[in-house]
């Protein structure tokens, strides 16, 4: 028998729901004011608590409709806080001007990811269309990796001046090492789905019909592992998150207003 739909929350950006024991949290549109918003964000962070402390529920699977984690949206908040804000021009000489914002952002962000990495529930990534850098950090900290055949990761910080942010440099050379993750982050535009799966930064490639639903069919296979394997080894996998704090308490002190 089918798993029914069960509903949690659901406003305009964002929805939660329990399809039998994995609890799915779909991002509609405006990532950015989902991290930037006060209210919009304590909810975001108050569903993710939910899911963590279901007993009913043991996986999460964040899923992203194609633009709501794409370059557009990047821009658009890119241009409320920065002084340069003129599309077509040259982002060398850039000034934070929102300063409340920009802080908002980093902060919530990685407190999102803080929350994903200490889970103890399998956390997977279902990515659609354009991920922009901050949201390719994310999804780098979860612990598999779905993507569509038209997802393309892009390195947004490059054209717009500013610091790779999302954990993206605290996890990229871990998956790839240091010296690819270094040219990836210095001069790349781009990064294909089929180069992504070939560095491993994704563990599978699905099609764009049914995706969700092949998402939740995979899941549930691997729960058929069960919760004690899964919680124990997402701790040894985990083990050094000493290094991701200090590394968040770093990026956050130093390069808030980059």
């Amino acid at each position: 028998m089918e798993a029914q739909k069960e509903t949690i929350y659901e406003d305009k950006d964002f929805q939660c729901y329990k399809i039998g024991r994995i609890g799915v949290i779909k991002i509609i549109k405006n990532i950015f004011e989902i991290v930037t918003d006060l209210p919009e964000s304590s909810n975001f962070i108050g569903v993710m608590n939910d899911l963590e402390n279901d007993k009913t529920v043991d996986a999460i699977l964040l899923l992203n409709e194609k633009k709501s984690l794409g370059n557009e949206e990047y821009l658009t908040y890119m241009k409320q806080v920065l002084a340069h804000n003129e599309m077509g021009k040259e982002w060398s000489n850039i000034e934070i001007t929102n300063r409340k914002t920009r802080t908002r952002e980093l902060v919530i962000l990685n407190t999102i990811i803080t929350k994903i990495v200490l889970s103890e529930k399998l956390i997977v990534t279902g990515l659609r269309g354009e991920i922009v850098t901050p949201f390719f950090g994310a999804a780098l900290a979860t612990d598999i990796r779905f993507a569509t055949e038209d997802v393309v990761f892009l390195l947004s910080h490059l054209q717009m001046n500013i610091h790779p942010s999302g954990a993206l440099p605290f996890f990229l050379p871990r998956y790839i090492g240091h010296a690819k993750a270094s040219q990836i982050l210095f001069n790349r535009e781009k990064v294909t789905v089929t180069e992504a799966m070939e560095l491993g930064i994704i563990q599978e490639i699905l099609p764009i019909e049914n995706y969700e639903e092949l998402c939740i069919e995979k899941i549930n296979r691997i729960l058929l592992k069960g919760e004690n394997v899964i919680s124990c080894t997402k701790k040894l996998l985990n083990f050094n998150f000493e290094d991701l704090d200090n590394y968040l308490g770093m990026e956050e002190c130093n390069y808030i207003r980059r």
